[in-house]
């Protein structure tokens, strides 16, 4: 997969701790300075994260797209193929999805919705390599950029395309970015730029390797790049002040890569990097949070798999963050008007004992009467059983899992109920 020639494959060996589980599986918590995990579909890595207001949002995994209208609590799935989704892009209600297809070479396709995203249908353009990025200026204008160093634009919302090579052919390129109005394209260790007309040219060597996210910030006027030291012996972010005359680098002192970062518009203390580092052997996601012009870490918690954090965006109140292992964060802006609030009453609870050897009990509780499947998967997101498949009246219910049959690690029970999803882990111990 092309994804993931952009990944540095660490060794990893997965250290679990009990208090871990209680720590990433938080309750909604009402200060700014927490970030907590919601509610996610899925257990494979989130590429793509992408939220309309602080209600309505999606996601893009592999092959997949889900979207929530309730901040997360819920979500439903929107479209199902052979499309692994990159990134999301929307304006009022119509939207683009840039993806790599793994059934046909890694063709790049790109899928379209009209309908506030309740549908999504394949766009006609099709490109021998993976779309990585998509940018809607508005609902006519969109540009996408392909893996292999391809920029196509449109000005009549994706119905003709203009394509044109940026440099050469086979150039990798991993972030597009409009930045001045004009376009900027990010390859792992040069920023290139389009002029007036419309040809691409190397502007100057970024000083890390990046790893395809390049970002504005509206505060100092920048574009920022992150990824790691070329060494990979620390996660780096780069930036620079007069597009890309000269860059500045901040090394973060962990060995790992940043892979994604966020300024927000309307708060200059909410300034994020997402990714991963690697300590004494574990992997670990990490959060950096921009203060008095230096980055610091934030937040850490042991990877579900060598994937950190991948993605993230802003809605109105909150920043959100997602990745490795269907991973989604969130936390409250430092000038959000609003305070969290907790559920009244849990759908799924922890399985318990957990951890467990061999058997343990999960329980949950039906507002009313639904269709419910209750499934088991592995870290790699296998199917490794199916303990509920049929209709339930409401109430309560306690299935039991038997573990008998597996190797010790962590696992992943996620209960369907008609539209409600919730996924939650559990470690069995040997």
């Amino acid at each position: 997969m092309k994804k993931l020639l952009l990944i540095v494959i660490f060794t990893v060996i997965f250290v679990f701790v009990p208090y871990s589980v209680k720590f990433i599986f938080a309750e909604l918590s009402d200060s700014p300075s927490t970030w907590r995990s919601i509610n996610s579909p899925v257990t494979s890595t989130i590429y793509s994260i992408y939220f309309i207001d602080d209600n309505t949002g999606f996601i893009g995994s592999e092959g997949t797209i889900y979207k929530t209208v309730n901040q997360g609590r819920t979500w439903y799935q929107v479209y199902s193929g052979d499309n692994f989704i990159n990134k999301m892009s929307f304006h009022k209600g119509i939207g683009f999805a840039s993806c790599y297809d793994v059934v046909n070479n890694d063709h790049g396709k790109l899928l379209k919705t009209e309908n506030e995203g309740e549908t999504w249908e394949e766009n006609t353009l099709i490109h021998v390599d993976g779309f990585v990025d998509v940018e809607m200026k508005n609902e006519l204008e969109i540009n996408v950029v392909s893996f292999d160093g391809y920029y196509f634009s449109s000005n009549d919302g994706g119905v003709s395309w203009s394509p044109m090579c940026i440099w050469f052919p086979g150039l990798i390129i991993c972030g597009l970015e409009e930045f001045n109005n004009q376009m900027f394209a990010l390859n792992p260790g040069y920023l290139y730029k389009q002029d007036s007309t419309g040809n691409w040219f190397p502007i100057s060597h970024i000083g890390i390797y990046s790893y395809g996210d390049l970002v504005i910030d509206p505060h100092s006027n920048s574009l920022y790049a992150g990824g790691d030291n070329w060494g990979a012996t620390s996660a780096a972010i780069s930036s620079t002040p007069d597009e890309g005359g000269r860059w500045e680098v901040e090394e973060l002192g962990d060995d790992g890569a940043v892979r994604s970062l966020i300024f927000c518009k309307n708060s200059e203390y909410d300034s994020y990097a997402f990714g991963e580092i690697t300590v004494d052997n574990v992997n670990y996601s990490c959060i950096w949070q921009r203060k008095d012009a230096t980055w610091t870490k934030v937040y850490t918690f042991p990877c579900q798999n060598w994937f950190g954090l991948m993605s993230s965006c802003e809605s109105k109140n909150y920043v959100y963050a997602a990745g490795g292992g269907g991973m989604i964060l969130r936390k409250i802006k430092s000038t959000a008007s609003i305070k969290e609030t907790t559920i009244a009453k849990k759908i799924v609870s922890q399985n318990y004992p957990n951890p467990f050897n061999p058997v343990t009990k999960i329980k949950y509780h039906l507002p009313k009467n639904s269709e419910v499947i209750l499934k088991v998967f592995d870290m790699s997101g296998k199917e490794v059983a199916t303990l509920v498949n049929k209709k339930q009246t409401a109430g309560t219910y306690e299935v039991t899992f038997d573990g008998t049959r597996l190797s010790s690690g962590t696992y992943f029970y996620r209960l369907q109920a008609g539209e409600f999803i919730e996924t939650k882990r559990m470690m069995l111990i040997k």
